[in-house]
Parts: structure tokens; sequence; C-alpha cells
């Protein structure tokens, strides 16, 4: 269903729950406001997810602001998203998936959720801009190549982090210092 020039997704009528979908790819532009609610047919639905390819080749994107009460960002989302310079995700966001943010050229301020858990493979692949990134005390799993080939500088690894992907911070030319906790039970595996 379509609510002003959105397209969503059910994706549970009993928790009316639903995600951000794309109709035809690189059809949104300019600056976007995801609400956290949406009303169609009668029934009110909780914007939960932002769905795979969402806003894929959406060149011309500047700018989306990210309700809270998100949970996920799924696989490519935003993918070459080439205009788009920030991201301030929610605090409510629990995961950001495969290849999320990849080849998005000019991104070069995020700010992450303080309850997120799990960043996907190659979720910032590709985001040279990147320099610095701030991880919450609650993150868990930095998967493969998340930060590969970005301008990421000196990353804080944090206590909580358990797992840290191969390469999830390799090809990144400014890199100066990486620390790694003593607790981390797997690097590359």
């Amino acid at each position: 269903f379509r609510v002003d020039g959105i397209n969503y997704n059910v994706l549970s009528f009993s928790d009316f729950t639903c995600e951000v979908t794309q109709l035809n790819y690189g059809e949104y532009e300019g600056d976007i406001v995801i609400p956290a609610e949406v009303t169609y047919d009668s029934m009110t639905f909780k914007v939960v997810e932002i769905g795979e390819y969402a806003f894929r080749w959406c060149y011309d994107l500047t700018s989306i602001a990210l309700p809270d009460g998100l949970i996920k960002i799924n696989r490519a989302a935003f993918y070459t998203c080439k205009k788009l310079v920030s991201i301030d995700l929610p605090d409510s966001l629990i995961e950001i998936g495969e290849d999320a943010f990849w080849e998005c050229e000019q991104l070069s301020n995020v700010s992450l959720g303080k309850n997120l858990k799990i960043i996907r493979n190659s979720a910032f692949r590709d985001c040279p801009l990147i320099k610095e990134i701030e991880f919450p005390s609650t993150i868990d799993t930095i998967e493969n190549y998340a930060f590969y080939n970005c301008g990421i500088e000196n990353p804080v690894i944090p206590e909580s982090a358990m797992n840290v992907g191969y390469l999830a911070f390799a090809n990144c030319p400014c890199l100066t210092d990486l620390v790694i906790p003593n607790d981390v039970k797997s690097i590359g595996g």
C-alpha cells in the first residue's frame, strides 16, 4: 500500500507492523521522512523495518529521517544512494542488514543508535567519507567487510563486541588505530 508517496508492505496483521518498500527503483528523491506509524484502510501500522532494496538506486535521495520504533534496516536498503550525506539511526534499531549503505559515496556522518547489536556484511562498504564511527555499548557483531574501503580513522570496538568479521575494517587508507577488546570471541571467522 502507498501513503503520502511512500510504499509499505504489511509484515504482520496481528501486530500491525509494516516495512517501507520500493515500487520502482530510484523512485524516492530529495528529503524523505518516514513516520513511526501509518494508517491505511482504517488500520494503523507501526513502521518497524526498512525493507530489502527499499531505497536502492535512489541517486537523488538527499536525506532521510527514520522513526523511533524502527528495529531493522534490511539488505541493500540504501544501496548506492549517492547523495545521502548523513544518517541518524534511531535508538530502537537492533540490526543493520547486509549491504545496507554500500556505495553511499557521500555518506560522511553516521550516528548509530544506542541499542544496535548487529552490523551485517558490507553494511557500510565503499563509503569513503565516513571518518568517525562511535559504536554503542550494545554492539555484539560487526560482520565481514562491514566498513571495507571506508575513510574510518580509529574506531574503538566496545567491550560488548563478541564477533568482528573478516576484513571488517580492511582497505581503510586513513585507519591509524584499531582497538579490539580482549573478550572478542571471533575475529575474521
